[in-house]
C-alpha cells in the first residue's frame, strides 16, 4: 500500500514537472518570438532612421548649391565660376558625426553630402551642378538647330518637340537636349557639339569659339578663360562675321537661370555598408523663392 502511494506521488510530481517544462518551453518560445519581433522592429527602425538621415543630408547639399546659385550676381554664367568647378565647396563629408557604444565596442557614425563628384550608370563623372541652358531646348524656336544636331527629318523633329519623347534617340545625343530653360543657348557653357548645330556654323568655327573661350591653356574652367560678357562679343572670335552674328543672335545668350543639381547624402556606420540617398532637382533661380521644376529621389 505504501509503495503504491509513493508511486502515485512520484507519478504526480513527474506530471507536474513535465507540465512545468512544457509551460517553460512555451514561455521561452514566446519570449524568443517577442525578442525577435522587437529586434526586427528595432533594426527596421534604425534602418529607416539612417535612410532618413541620408535623405536630409542630400537635401542639405541641394540647399547649399541653391544658395550658391542665388547669390551669384554676375551678368554672365561660365564654367570657371564657383558653381561649375569640381572643388571642395559643395562637399561636406563629415557634416554629421556621432560616437556610439555597441556592447563593449566603440563605434561611430559619419554623414555628409556631395554635390560635385557624381557618376552616371556607366561610371562617368558628371557635374553636380549642370547648366540646362548649355543644351538645346525642345521647343519650336529651336527646330532648325535640332534638325542639324540630330540629323533627322523636320517632321521627326516636330514630333520630338511635341512629345518630348527622347527614348529612340542615341544617349550621346540626348545628354545635350533639355525641356527646361528659356530657349536660348549660353555660349559660355555650351559644348562644341551644341554650338556646331547652330545654323551656318561649321564644326571648325564652333571649335574655335570653345578654344577662344578656354583661354591660352585650352582648358575649360580655369582662371584664364575668356568668357563672353555679351552675345556681341562673339565678334572677337577670329573668322566670326557680322552676318553670322546677326543670323545666330536669336538663339544665343550669356546668362543662365535653369540648373540641374545632383546631391548625394551618405551615412557611414563603422562595420556596415554606407547608406546613400540621391536627390536630383531642376531649378529656376529667377523666381523668389527658387522654383523647383523637377525633383527625384532615390
Amino acid at each position: 500500500m505504501e509503495r503504491t502511494k509513493v508511486n502515485s506521488d512520484t507519478r504526480n510530481r513527474g506530471v507536474v514537472l513535465i507540465s512545468l517544462i512544457g509551460v517553460l518551453s512555451v514561455v521561452s518560445i514566446l519570449g524568443l518570438t517577442f525578442f525577435s519581433m522587437v529586434h526586427f522592429d528595432l533594426t527596421r527602425t534604425e534602418a529607416f532612421e539612417t535612410r532618413l538621415q541620408a535623405a536630409y543630408l542630400a537635401q542639405a547639399g541641394v540647399e547649399a548649391a541653391i544658395e550658391r546659385l542665388v547669390t551669384d550676381r554676375n551678368d554672365w554664367d561660365a564654367l570657371n565660376e564657383v558653381w561649375a568647378l569640381d572643388d571642395e565647396l559643395f562637399r561636406a563629408p563629415k557634416l554629421y558625426s556621432k560616437k556610439l557604444m555597441i556592447g563593449e565596442k566603440r563605434s561611430s557614425v559619419v554623414g555628409g553630402y556631395d554635390v560635385t563628384r557624381q557618376y552616371d550608370a556607366k561610371g562617368r563623372l558628371i557635374r553636380g551642378i549642370e547648366d540646362e541652358e548649355s543644351k538645346i531646348k525642345l521647343v519650336p524656336e529651336m527646330k532648325e538647330v535640332l534638325t542639324r544636331y540630330l540629323g533627322i527629318p523636320e517632321a521627326a523633329v516636330e514630333r520630338l518637340i511635341e512629345t518630348k519623347d527622347t527614348s529612340t534617340i542615341d544617349e550621346e545625343k540626348v545628354q545635350f537636349l533639355t525641356r527646361y530653360g528659356h530657349g536660348r543657348i549660353n555660349i559660355n557653357t555650351a559644348p562644341v557639339e551644341v554650338l556646331a548645330a547652330l545654323p551656318e556654323l561649321t564644326p571648325e568655327l564652333a571649335q574655335r569659339i570653345v578654344d577662344y573661350r578656354n583661354g591660352t591653356d585650352r582648358i575649360s574652367g580655369t582662371e584664364d578663360d575668356q568668357n563672353f560678357p555679351s552675345v556681341e562679343a562673339l565678334r572677337w572670335v577670329p573668322g566670326f562675321s557680322d552676318h553670322l552674328w546677326q543670323r545666330l543672335r536669336p538663339y544665343l545668350a550669356v546668362h543662365s537661370d535653369t540648373f540641374t543639381i545632383r546631391a548625394l547624402g551618405r551615412i557611414v556606420r563603422a562595420g556596415a555598408h554606407p547608406v546613400r540617398s540621391r536627390i536630383t532637382v531642376v531649378i529656376d533661380r529667377r523666381a523668389t523663392p527658387v522654383k523647383i521644376l523637377f525633383r527625384a529621389e532615390r
